[in-house]
C-alpha cells in the first residue's frame, strides 16, 4: 500500500482523533466504528459540524470510511447518516482498503497535497 499512502497519522480515541484534525490537514480518514471514548458515529458526527471539537475547515469535507466488524446494510446506513463515505469490513486486507480507497477518491473531489 506504500504505492498509494504517503503518510499515516494513527490515534487511539475518537477524541484524538479531533484533537488532530483541529490541527493537521489530511486527505481521508480511516474510522473505527469502537474506539474508546468516543465512538466512530459520534466522530464522524463532530467531524461534519461540531461546536465541541475545533476541527479545520478542510476537514470537514474530507472523506470518511468507516471500519468495522458491524457492517450489515442498516449499519451503513447509519454510516451515511452520520457523514461518513464507505465502509471497510473487518479484518482489514490491503486489497479491501486500496479497492474503497480507489472507488471512494474517483467519485470525491480531491485536490493533492
Amino acid at each position: 500500500m506504500g504505492d498509494i499512502v504517503k503518510d499515516m497519522t494513527l490515534v487511539k480515541s475518537g477524541v484524538k482523533a479531533l484533537e488532530v484534525l483541529g490541527r493537521h490537514s489530511f486527505d481521508l480518514v480511516l474510522l473505527d466504528i469502537d474506539m474508546p471514548l468516543l465512538n466512530g458515529i459520534d466522530t464522524a458526527k463532530h467531524i461534519r459540524h461540531s461546536n465541541t471539537f475545533d476541527v479545520l475547515l478542510s476537514n470537514q469535507t474530507i472523506p470518511i470510511i468507516a471500519v468495522t466488524t458491524n457492517d450489515s446494510p442498516e449499519d451503513k446506513i447509519a454510516y451515511i447518516k452520520a457523514g461518513m463515505n464507505g465502509c471497510i469490513s473487518k479484518p482489514v486486507s490491503p486489497l479491501s482498503v486500496r479497492q474503497t480507497l480507489f472507488r471512494l477518491l474517483e467519485h470525491t473531489p480531491h485536490t493533492p497535497l
